[in-house]
C-alpha cells in the first residue's frame, strides 16, 4: 500500500522565535575517498581518526581565539591615537567569524538565515517519543534508539537485521511496518521512509540584502568545578527577529498519526519545543502556528467523498482488504469535518479530491482525542505480536535451507 499515495495531510508551519535561535552550521563534509576510508578501517583506526579530527578542531578554535585577541589590540591602540591626535579612529579589519556561526542558504543573491527541516523534524520526533513513553506504564510506546541489540529497549528495527550491512536484502514494507513502534511509523526507520515530510524553513520578510547577525558571548562550564573552564570563551550568532515557515506534509497516514501530531503542535504553538543551540540556557524556544491546510484523497477515496468531509486514514481505506491484517492497521470510525472544509478541485469525477481546511484547529480538536493510551497499548501489542510472527517464519526459512 505504501507504494501509492491514498491520502494526504499539508499544511504550513511558521516559527516565530521567543528569543535568541542558534542553529549551528555543519563543518565541510569529507571527500568521499575519506569517508570510504574510515568506514573500512578497524574500531582503533576510527578512534584515532577521531581523535586527530578532535585535534584539529582545537587547534582551529585556538587560533580563532589568537586572532580575536591580536584584533582588539589593534582596536584599543586605535583608539588610543585617535584620542591623542584628536581624530576619529583608523578603520579596523572586518571582524573575525564568529566560533558558532548560523546556518546559512542563498536565496536571490544573498545569503540568510534558515533552519533545516531535518533539525525541525529531528526535536519534534524527540517529543513525540517522550510522549509516546508517557502513554504507558512500561514505557514501550516508543523504542530506543541508541539502544543494542542485546537490550529489552533495543531499536524496534532490529528485529529486520542490520541496516548497515553489505548484504543486506531489502525488506517490504509488509514485515517492515507491522514491527515498528509508533514513532518509527511515523517518523521513519532505516526500513522504512517517514510518513511525515517536513521542508526546510526560510525566513517569511527575507530582508533583501547581506545580513550581519548579532552575536553574543558564551562561556564553557567545567563540570567538576561548576565554575567557567579556563580558556573556554566563545561567542556565537543568533537570530531573534524575523519568523520562518516551511511546509509540512503527512502521506498515507494512519488517524492516531493525526492525533500524535495534533499533541505535538500544541506543545509547539504553546512554546514547550526548543529547537537548535543551547536549549538548557534558554536559547531556541519558538511558537508554531499552522496555516493554508489541505487534505486530499487520490483513487477510490475521493471518487466516494459526497457531502461532509470524512477523515479516512489507512485503517478506513484498507477495509475489506487483506493490506488491513498485513500491516497491522487500526480500524475505527471516520470523523467527519462538519464546517470548515472548502472543496479545493472540481466536484464532478476526479482521481485526486482535494479540500482546503480553513480553520485547522477544528481536525486537531477531532484527532487529538484519537491518540490515547488504549490505541498505544494496542500498536504496542500488535508490535510484539508482529515481531513473534516474523521471528517464527524466518526460524522456519533457516531450518529448511538447512535441511536443504
Amino acid at each position: 500500500m505504501f507504494g501509492q499515495t491514498l491520502n494526504e495531510l499539508s499544511f504550513t508551519l511558521t516559527l516565530a522565535p521567543l528569543g535568541p535561535l542558534l542553529v549551528k552550521a555543519g563543518e565541510a563534509l569529507a571527500p568521499a575517498r575519506e569517508v570510504d576510508e574510515a568506514l573500512g578501517r578497524v574500531p582503533y583506526d576510527r578512534m584515532l581518526n577521531f581523535m586527530e579530527r578532535k585535534k584539529r578542531e582545537e587547534d582551529r578554535r585556538e587560533a580563532l581565539k589568537k586572532q580575536a585577541r591580536e584584533r582588539r589590540v589593534r582596536e584599543r591602540e586605535a583608539r588610543r591615537v585617535a584620542r591623542q591626535t584628536h581624530r576619529l579612529p583608523a578603520a579596523v579589519e572586518a571582524p573575525e567569524p564568529a566560533d558558532m556561526c548560523f546556518v546559512l542558504t542563498c536565496r536571490g543573491d544573498h545569503a540568510e538565515p534558515y533552519i533545516p527541516g531535518s533539525s525541525l523534524k529531528g526535536v519534534l520526533r524527540s517529543h513525540a517519543e517522550r510522549l509516546a513513553r508517557s502513554m504507558t506504564a512500561a514505557g514501550d510506546g516508543a523504542c530506543n534508539l541508541f539502544g543494542r541489540q542485546s537490550e529489552d529497549d533495543s531499536p524496534c528495527w532490529h528485529v529486520l537485521g542490520d541496516p548497515n550491512a553489505l548484504h543486506q536484502q531489502p525488506v517490504p514494507a509488509t514485515e517492515a511496518y507491522p514491527v515498528l513502534c509508533p514513532i518509527c511509523k511515523l517518523f521513519g526507520s532505516p526500513f522504512l521512509a517517514s510518513r511525515l515530510r517536513i521542508g526546510d524553513a526560510y525566513l517569511v520578510a527575507p530582508p533583501g540584502r547581506e545580513l550581519r547577525l548579532p552575536r553574543r558571548d558564551g562561556v564553557g562550564i567545567d563540570r567538576r568545578r561548576g565554575a567557567a573552564a579556563d580558556g573556554a570563551k566563545y561567542d556565537f550568532e543568533f537570530w531573534d527577529s524575523g519568523a520562518f515557515q516551511a511546509r509540512v506534509s503527512v502521506q498515507n497516514f494512519e488517524l492516531w498519526h493525526l492525533g500524535l501530531l495534533a499533541h505535538v503542535l500544541h506543545a509547539l504553538e504553546v512554546g514547550q519545543i526548543s529547537v537548535g543551540f543551547g536549549t538548557r540556557r534558554g536559547l531556541g524556544r519558538v511558537r508554531g502556528m499552522v496555516g493554508e491546510m489541505v487534505l486530499a484523497y487520490v483513487g477510490a477515496a475521493a471518487l466516494a467523498q459526497h457531502g461532509p468531509v470524512l477523515l479516512l486514514g489507512l485503517g478506513q481505506l484498507a477495509q475489506g482488504n487483506e493490506a488491513l491484517a498485513i500491516y497491522g492497521f487500526l480500524r475505527g470510525e471516520a470523523p467527519a469535518l462538519a464546517q470548515g472544509a472548502r472543496l479545493l478541485t472540481g466536484d464532478g469525477p476526479s482521481l485526486r479530491r482535494a479540500w482546503a481546511i480553513d480553520e485547522p484547529e477544528r481536525l486537531w480538536e477531532t484527532v487529538g482525542p484519537l491518540w490515547t493510551p488504549t490505541q498505544v497499548a494496542e500498536l504496542s501489542a500488535r508490535r510484539r505480536t508482529a515481531v513473534a510472527a516474523l521471528s517464527a517464519h524466518r526460524r522456519a526459512a533457516e531450518e529448511v535451507m538447512g535441511h536443504g
